[in-house]
């Protein structure tokens, strides 16, 4: 999938750059733009290719959905999504994907099951604990935010966000 994946850094490089420049054209952003487009759209041709190489080719499925995410088609990609998640309801990936996009939709309690599944199927998986960290933490549950985000510090010591979130909640480090 290294095509795939290029083409997905191509974009993102683009995308970058037009974020940071100041002295760029209508014209100039345009052509970009569609530069980005034409990338992302060439990453989603490579992942389905890959995906039709073998009938559980998981990653290739979940990161077509991703460029669909990407190319702002989020419903869409969420509906891929759900459909590996319950097709493979034990792959973390996929799991902790589908949560983040809940989350970038609102639908936080769909969310918090999704992070729950991955932290049950893998403990010490940070980011899930950390998503789940601010789910609970936005619902003022400050003992539930303060064990996940010590989870997340035990095995990440150095993630000065996470020393921050511990501070916020009277944790002493």
């Amino acid at each position: 999938m290294g095509a795939g994946d290029d083409a997905v850094a191509a974009g993102q490089a683009i995308e970058s750059a037009l974020a940071q420049a100041t002295d760029v054209t209508d014209e100039q952003k345009q052509q970009a733009q569609a530069q980005e487009a034409e990338f992302y759209t060439r990453a989603s041709g490579y992942y389905e290719k890959a995906s039709t190489l073998k009938n559980d080719y998981v990653i290739a499925l979940l990161k077509k959905a991703l460029m669909s995410e990407l190319m702002g088609n989020r419903e869409d990609a969420i509906t891929q999504v759900e459909q590996l998640a319950a097709k493979y309801p034990t792959n973390t990936d996929v799991l902790y994907e589908l949560g983040r996009m809940y989350v970038a939709t609102d639908q936080k309690d769909k969310a918090k099951q999704e992070f729950v599944a991955v932290l049950n199927l893998v403990p010490d998986h940070a980011n899930a604990a950390f998503q789940l960290a601010e789910l609970v933490l936005a619902d003022g549950d400050k003992e539930t935010a303060k064990a996940l985000f010590l989870r997340v510090y035990q095995n990440n010591p150095n993630n000065q966000t996470v020393i921050d979130k511990l501070k916020e909640l009277g944790v002493t480090l």
